[in-house]
């Protein structure tokens, strides 16, 4: 008997008003979705998902389809060099998301920029 290969499936969530928001800082050190990065927004999905929330990704350092891996929404991060080691300029662009959106959960990767913004 042969056994058929499945396709994954990408599954786009939209959540059209969210209880609360979970914000998911991104590092994207290569200036795309690392493995890491794409792990922080299924985190930040299972936080959402326990009572009806948004993931909303911010990206400092690149841009991706955030759709597909679980994020709902994307904010702009307006960093003069988004390659730079800027902790200064990341800190105050997560500041201001955090003052924008209220999020329940802020999510941050275990990483050197990470830690340093956290």
């Amino acid at each position: 008997m042969a056994i058929a290969a499945r396709t994954p499936v990408e599954t786009v969530h939209v959540i059209s008003d969210p209880a609360f928001h979970v914000l998911v800082v991104l590092d994207m050190a290569d200036g795309g979705l690392s493995e890491a990065d794409r792990q922080l927004i299924a985190a930040g999905r299972v936080l959402a998902n326990v009572g009806g929330g948004a993931v909303c990704a911010l990206p400092l350092g690149g841009d991706g389809d955030f759709g597909p891996t679980g994020g709902d929404r994307v904010m702009s991060a307006l960093l003069e060099d988004e390659r730079a080691y800027d902790p200064e300029g990341r800190t105050a662009a997560v500041l201001a998301a955090i003052t924008a959106l209220s999020p329940r959960h802020v999510v941050f990767a275990e990483t050197p920029d990470g830690g340093d913004i956290a």
